[in-house]
This record gives structure tokens, sequence and C-alpha cells, in this order.
């Protein structure tokens, strides 16, 4: 007999090639492709007769490919930040180190001088382009119409040779060298002109924060560019030519201190080490910096930051966005593998448990002379086809979840992007790869089995083979049980954060923007307006809508020295901010209309400024503190109110000035009744548009723009929460399998247990007892695991829960009560079997 020709099955039937393989074009092919075709045919038969295991098999594979595919996706997506910039390697950021006597904080932001003297002066420097950014919400007119605008920077025109932006109209060798010029997206340009030709368009930009844009300043547009990718830190709808911020303010231009507003970006010359390049700023520093600032401790040094680092690696403070972090993509990268090991694991554990219903097929084929090799070359082919039949279920669940998928990422996954060649191949490696591993343990484990004995059907002791599948369920749940934990300190964080006090009333408050600075002139008549509606119910200005940001800047109180300067956050109120907000006062006095010199000489200050000057709240009243900006006006603090988040909860409280400014104002909070809430806005809107000469009502209410700021935080939270339970589901598919396994092979166990009078409760625990042993055994290695994940996720929180010992408790319990679950259903339906069955061949 051929060996070659004659292949056994698992039930020990010779299989002959050359009949039952589709004759066209095979009979003549080499003999090794023949065999593929039988391992291939093994496979599905495999499949199909142990329907039950493959689809645990199989849904595992898939659901956990399903999942890691999505995770590596977004993952992908958040390394290509920047990197469609055609000289992204070569583009870095002038990073600022701040120090002023005992102050030094790192900052994204660089003043004006650098970046022309580096680009001038330097070779290693091809071009340098700074972005300042517009502040606030501005209005952009043309003819009639009035559109609120944001998203816009004042650029060098070297932005087109630092930045990979396609120009669809103008000249980018000019589009921005003059004043008042300015470059507008191609959404823009139909959001204001439709179809009419932009180029040479002419509409008015009113800004209440920059001096140049404030008296309705005509702008020319000059090019019109494609929108940046969303997959870019930068992002932009106007870029107005930076000759119009010298404009009046030529003194600026060549200022090596001051003005500390502009990120500026440098394209390095081809093979430039940048670290070089650094070693020459000190003295360049130097050689501008006045030395009457270095004399007291006071300056600057620059870094350079390579721009594909900006949006996982910055923590920057004053950055052009909230960029994000890489430990959550580390996290979700961690994820994605221990779901695949588990689906792995569910495989190699289902695979060697049915290694001895394969016992007879192996001996016959050894004994028909196939080689060792040959076997586990046949069974890791069997692995690697489950594995390819999963990959394209998981395809198929991730093209079902798409529209799921889309709204829970901020970005928006393209078709093209997920079966473009490189993925697929992508793809197809990760399920090979999944399919070898998973498969190696089973096939070797099943080739190596004696022929003789096999066909005897005394194949070895199972002790090993049983031992090694309760460590892989131990692993299984180890890595379960950290999960669960996570997921619940994720859960009880977020609720924390939900619930906490931000120190004043967010609820009923609506967020105003002022455009149109003649307001600040006229506050008390605006509130007295405001205010004859009845469901109004306090009107207050403000600099900076509470829990959103504050300016920052260098203050001396009473008693420190000059060079011994502390940080604050600075903020500017009118008078009826405190009682607005309901706001506590903890020493002292509000701002007052009977006091004349509250506008120019009185602050208030917060505990946390209290207690980092080293004062009481009593105390702290009188005291004197003066800015960096302009030491020679001392303010005095008239009153200390209690902590309120300033910043979001993501922040710590800081010390925090509060001053009485009315040319800082740039918004309105409106304390409104929740009663007749739709004639209370009509109300606002029509008398707003009268107040604001500009006609715009931008709003928001405050509590959901403070929710707003975690919303990512919290989707990714859920995410993680979701691929937790998924991880959990595929252990438990691959623990209901081993159970029905378990009571397979212990079916005659069971009849003579049940013929001498065990009750259905005995043998059920009799079949869970090991489970629950292998779930409190992974207890023991799970919960230090997962005290270290938290602890290290928990920290970059400075308000977090304590975890406490029922967090442990309740994470094993859970577990446990899923693994009893899980196994239950068998193990009751094995005791409930009629034990004549089980017997009647005995």
């Amino acid at each position: 007999m051929n060996s070659g020709t004659y292949i056994a099955q698992e039930d020990g039937k010779l299989l002959d090639l050359q009949a039952d393989c589709p004759r066209q074009g095979i009979l003549p092919l080499n003999p090794d492709l023949l065999m593929i075709c039988n391992y291939f045919k093994t496979a599905i038969r495999n499949l199909r007769r142990h329907r039950v295991h493959s689809i645990i098999n199989i849904a595992g594979l898939a659901v956990g490919m399903a999942c890691t595919i999505t995770i590596l996706l977004w993952v992908r997506y958040e390394f290509s930040f920047d990197r469609f910039h055609y000289n992204a390697p070569r583009i870095y950021r002038l990073v600022t180190d701040f120090h002023f006597g005992t102050f030094q904080g790192k900052y994204a932001v660089s003043n004006n001088a650098p970046g022309p003297t580096l680009e001038r002066d330097y070779p290693e420097v091809e071009k340098a382009v700074r972005l300042h950014m517009v502040w606030g919400i501005s209005t952009v007119s043309y003819k009639e119409r009035k559109f609120v605008q944001r998203r816009m920077f004042y650029a060098d025109n070297t932005v087109f040779d630092v930045f990979t932006l396609t120009l669809l109209r103008g000249n980018p060798a000019s589009a921005l060298t003059t004043a008042y010029s300015v470059v507008i997206t191609k959404d823009m340009a139909a959001k204001y002109f439709g179809d009419e030709e932009p180029l040479g368009k002419v509409i008015q930009i009113s800004n209440a924060v920059h001096q140049n844009l404030n008296n309705k300043s005509n702008f020319t547009v000059t090019g019109v560019v494609e929108k940046l990718p969303p997959n870019s830190h930068l992002t932009f709808d106007m870029l107005l030519s930076y000759e119009t911020f010298f404009v009046g303010n030529e003194r600026q231009r060549d200022r090596w201190t001051g003005n500390f507003d502009n990120y500026t970006y440098l394209l390095l010359a081809p093979n430039t080490d940048y670290h070089e390049l650094e070693k020459k700023f000190p003295a360049m520093i130097k050689r501008h910096l006045d030395d009457n600032l270095q004399d007291v401790g006071a300056g600057f040094d620059l870094y350079l930051q390579p721009l594909t680092d900006i949006h996982l690696y910055s923590e920057l403070k004053a950055d052009i966005v909230h960029s994000s972090l890489i430990d959550p993509v580390v996290a979700f990268i961690g994820i994605a593998v221990m779901i695949l090991i588990i689906a792995g694991i569910n495989f190699m554990n289902l695979s060697t448990a049915r290694s001895a219903g394969r016992a007879r097929e192996i001996g016959i084929r050894k004994s028909l002379g196939t080689d060792r090799r040959a076997l586990t070359f046949q069974f890791m082919g069997e692995s690697v086809v489950f594995s390819l039949i999963s990959l394209l279920l998981a395809l198929g669940i991730l093209e079902l979840l798409m529209p799921l998928y889309i709204s829970v990422f901020p970005w928006e996954v393209k078709f093209e992007n997920v079966y473009s060649p490189g993925t697929v191949a992508g793809f197809f490696f990760l399920a090979l790869l999944v399919g070898v591993i998973a498969g190696s343990y089973p096939a070797f484990l099943m080739s190596a089995f004696q022929p003789l004995r096999a066909l005897k059907g005394y194949y070895g002791r199972g002790t090993g083979k049983s031992r090694f599948r309760g460590l892989l369920v131990i692993f299984q749940f180890t890595i379960s049980i950290t999960l669960i934990f996570a997921t619940v300190v994720c859960f009880c964080q977020f609720e924390y954060l939900k619930n906490k006090a931000f120190g004043f009333n967010k609820d009923q408050v609506l967020a105003l923007s002022m455009v149109d600075t003649s307001v600040r002139k006229r506050t008390e008549s605006v509130k007295a307006k405001l205010k004859q509606h009845n469901m109004i119910g306090g009107v207050t200005f403000s600099s900076h809508y509470p829990g959103s940001s504050a300016r920052q800047n260098l203050f001396a109180p009473q008693g420190f020295a000059y060079e011994d300067m502390q940080q604050m956050d600075a903020i500017s109120v009118d008078a009826d901010f405190i009682p607005t907000l309901e706001i506590e006062l903890v020493a002292g006095r509000n701002f007052s209309a009977g006091h004349s010199t509250d506008n120019s000489r009185a602050i208030l200050i917060n505990e946390a400024a209290v207690r980092q000057f080293g004062w009481t709240p009593l105390t702290a009243v009188g005291k004197t503190i003066t800015e960096l900006n302009d030491p020679k006006i001392e303010k005095t603090v008239v009153g200390v109110v209690k902590n309120f988040h300033q910043r979001n909860l993501l922040n710590t409280i800081d010390p925090l000035y509060i001053e009485n400014e009315p040319e800082a104002f740039h918004c309105v909070l409106i304390k409104f009744r929740p009663e007749r809430i739709s004639e209370t806005m009509s109300f606002l809107e029509r008398e707003w548009k009268v107040i604001d000469s500009t006609g715009t009502f931008d709003y928001w209410f405050l509590d959901e723009g403070l929710a707003a700021r975690y919303r990512f935080i919290k989707k990714l939270g859920m995410l993680f929460i979701g691929f937790t339970c998924i991880a959990i589901l595929i252990a438990c598919m691959g623990l209901f399998g081993l159970a029905m396994f378990a009571a397979q092979q212990r079916n005659r166990e069971i009849g003579i247990r049940k013929a001498l009078g065990a009750t259905v409760s005995d043998i059920a625990l009799m079949l869970s007892k090991s489970f629950v042993k292998w779930v409190l055994v992974a207890n023991i290695f799970a919960w230090p695991l997962a005290y270290w994940f938290t602890i290290d996720w928990l920290g970059d929180y400075p308000y977090r829960i304590d975890i406490s010992v029922s967090l442990y408790v309740f994470s094993g319990l859970l577990a446990l009560a899923i693994a009893l679950l899980t196994v239950s259903y068998q193990s009751i339906k094995a005791a409930r079997g009629n034990p004549v069955d089980a017997l009647r061949y005995e």
C-alpha cells in the first residue's frame, strides 16, 4: 500500500487521495500538494464532526481577532499623526523651558524672535514658521452675512514650505506675505462664498482678544487650501498673515522677552542631528537676552521636539491641543494581546482535550509511514485553517460593527484604509501567527503518540496534559480577573469624577461668548437688561468660564523676594461672579461697587494660594501681591474664596489670582431657572443680538461644556470595559468547552457514582471542583498585577478613588461566579444523565 495514496481519518478509516481529491489538474501534481489538499479536507471534516468544540474555537478566535483588529486600527491611527507631511522627519517644534528664581516649567510656545533668527543665522535650519493662535471666538462678515469662527492662526508665509499644505487657489510664494491677507480652507470658502471665486474677496474679521481684530479688520482672501486630515495635531480653518500681528506693534517683531504665544516649527536641513543643533541654543539666547534678567535668575532655554512626537508624547503646558498620551495606547495594545492569548488558550486547551479522540487516526498514519514532522505540519495546518476561517468571520464582525466603531472613536475609518493591500496582508499575517502559535502545542503533543499504543487506545497518562490545561485556565483567569478588577476601578473612578463637586454650582448656567468689546463698558446696563426676565436669576462677566482654563503668570506675594515669584492662575471677574456661581467666601469681602478702587487695586485669592504662601485666610486679607508684568502696581487681597476648579478635574487646584478688570472680560455667565427654558432662550437670543453689535449668539450650557471635557476619556473607559467583557466571554467559552469535555471523559465514573447513590449536587460539585480551584489560584496571581496596573493608571488623576480590599474580594467573587455559571450547565446536565446509558457496554 502506498503511504502517499492512502491517509487515515480520525475514525481510523482509510482515505484514498486519488479517489477523494478532485481529478481536474490534481493527479499529476506533486504528492505534497495532495497531502495539503487532504489536510484541508481533514480539517473541514473535524470541524463538522466536532461542531460544538469547533464553534467555540472559531467563535472565540473570530471575536478575539475582531477586537484585536479594531484596537490595532486605532493604534495605527494614533501613531500616524502628522506623518502625512512630506518632510515630517525633519520638522521640529521649539519648546521653551522657563525659569525664574525657583519657578521652572516647559511650554509648547516660544516668543517672536527665535524662529527668524534660527532661519537667518543657522544653516541647519532651512525654514522656520510661527503660528500664533487667535484666542476666543471671532466673527467673519461677508456682505450681509455673519459667521462664528474658531481655529484661526496668524502664520508666516513659510508655513507652505514647512508643512505639506495643498494650496488649491493662490500663490504659495506670496499668499501670506502682506498684512491683512488670509488663506482659508476649501470648506470655509464654500461656507462664505458658495460658488463664487474666493480669491480677492474681502471679509471682515472681529475678535475681542486681539487688538488688530477688534475693529472689524478687512482681510483679502489670497489663498484656498485643503483642510488638514484628522490625524494632525494642527487644525485650522483660517491662516492670517503674521505681518498683520505687527501692524501698530512693530516693537514686538524682534523681542526676545514677552509675547510667548507662538508655536514655532523648524524645517531642518537633511541629515541634521537636532541634538547637536540644541547645543547651540544657549549661546544664541545669551547673546540676545537682557543681562538684567539673567542676573536675577530669569530666562529660558530652548529645546526641539520632533513633530511626530507631539500627539502621543507631549505633556507641555500651553499646548496647541489636548494631546493624547502613549499610556492609553499601550494599555489597549495590552488588552488586544490579552484577548488573543485568551482565545489562543481556548484553542490549545480544547485541541489537547480532544487529542485522545484522534489517537487511532495518528496510530494508523504512523503505521503507514507518516513521520512526526508531517503530522506536526498537518495539525498546525489544521490550526491555521481554523484561524483563517476565524479571520473571515472577524472581518465580517468588523464590517457589521463599523457604524458603532466610528461612533465610539473620534475619527472616521475609511473602507479603503481598512482593506488596503498592506492592511489585508497584516490581517493574514496575524491569522497565520495566531494559528501557528495556538496550534503548536497540540500539534507536538499529538504527533508524539506511539503508534502501537495509540492503535490499542492507550496514548499515555493524562495527568500531565490535565495539569497543563489547568495551568492555561489559571493563566486565562489571571488575565480575566486582572481585567475585571481594572474595569471595576475604572467604573468607580469615572463615577467619582462624575459626582465630584467643582466648588461652584454649574447647573442652570449659560455661558455666552462676547465678541463685541464695547459690551465691556456697559456691563451694568447689560445686566439690568437681561435681569428684566423673571427666569434669569443672575448675570456675571468674566475672562474665563470656570472649569476651562486661566492665564498663568508669576506673582510676588508680600514678603517674597522678586526672584522668588510664585506661579498662579489668573482670571478677571466682576462682583456678581461669586454669588452667581455660589462660590463660598472664606474670609474678607467680595468685590463691591461701593469701593471705587476695586477695579484697579483689589484682588481675591483662593485657599490654595493662602496655603502656598504660608498665610491663613484671616491674615491673607490686607496682604499685597505684585504681578511680574507690572511690578510697580501692588494689588491688595480683599477676600479669600474656597477652592474651586477653575481648570477641569484632571488638574489640581492651583493658587488663583482673581482681579476685577473689565477690559479682560470675554464671556458672560447667566444663571437661569429650569422652568420655561425655551422662552428664556428666545429672550436671551433676541436681546443679546441687540447688545452685541456683531449679532453673534454663541452659547453653551456650563454643565454640558464641563462634561464634554471628559467625554473622550469616558469613551476610552467604556471601550476598556467593553473589551474586558469580551475577554471574559471568550474565557468562559473555553471553560464551557472544557467542562463539556470533562463530563464526557468522566461519563462512566459518573454512571458508577450515581448507581452507588450519588446525588445530582454531589456529581455537579465533583465536576466543578477543579474549575473552582483554578479560579481561586488565579486570584492569587491576579490581585498583585491588578493593583500594579490600576495604581499606575490612577496616578494620572489628581483626584482619585482609594482602592479598598472590598474591590479585590468583589473581583474574585465575580470571576468565581462567572466560572461556576459557565460550568454548571454541563455539570448538572452530566449529573442528571441516566447511569444505564453510561454503563450499558461495560
